[in-house]
């Protein structure tokens, strides 16, 4: 288990899933992630987020030893999930993420008052899929460099987003900054911008249903 208060560092010498936050109300702190992870643990993920949780004035910063674990850095395994006030960010120009940041397979995810900033993904960087059901308001996502998807939804997967900005995108290798992939339950986006989101390829896209 992790209490997040204050500031500390996630490194090589952690093993993936015994970094569980539970039932942790108002959490604020800073998590460095420097290093590589070591070793895989069966969840796959750094944090693993289980049974009612809520995050806020936290700031998740990827250093530039951190090295992706196989699927995500952050993971919902089930039960509710609430961010807020949260930042995401890389503070490595040279950084390329290997793994998802958010992860959410089941359960419900709240987002509100959340940033996610200057992350060059090789991958998707939010993936909401399974039996989950996910509310985001007042989220911004800039300054992001993707080579897979940005938010991907799909499987039993139920998404809403409003008041959600994306500026200065780039996106890659036929892919999309949001896409709705086979997702059961749909996504529904509400006062949604795109400010200077590109392709640098022809066949990228905004938005992709299929």
């Amino acid at each position: 288990m992790i209490l997040i208060d204050g500031e500390g560092d996630i490194g090589g010498e952690c093993v993936v899933g015994d970094l569980c936050v539970k039932s942790m109300k108002k959490a604020k702190g800073t998590i460095h992630f420097n290093e590589a992870i070591q070793e895989m643990g069966s969840e796959g993920s750094v944090i693993v987020f289980v049974n009612e949780c809520v995050v806020e004035r936290c700031l998740f910063v990827f250093g530039e030893e951190f090295e992706g674990v196989e699927e995500s850095v952050l993971k919902e395994k089930d039960e509710r999930l609430e961010i807020s006030e949260c930042f995401f960010s890389s503070s490595a120009m040279d950084l390329v993420m290997k793994s998802m940041i958010l992860h959410v397979e089941r359960g419900e995810l709240k987002m509100s008052e959340t940033l996610f900033s200057g992350i060059h993904s090789a991958v998707q960087l939010l993936s909401f899929c399974g039996e989950s059901c996910v509310s985001i308001a007042e989220t911004r996502i800039l300054n992001i460099e993707c080579e897979g998807e940005v938010v991907r939804v799909g499987g039993k997967a139920k998404a809403e987003m409003k008041e959600t900005k994306f500026e200065n995108m780039s996106v890659a290798n036929e892919g999309s900054v949001m896409k709705m992939d086979g997702a059961d339950r749909g996504l529904c986006v509400l006062n949604c911008s795109f400010v200077k989101c590109r392709s640098t390829i022809k066949r990228g896209r905004m938005i992709r249903i299929c």
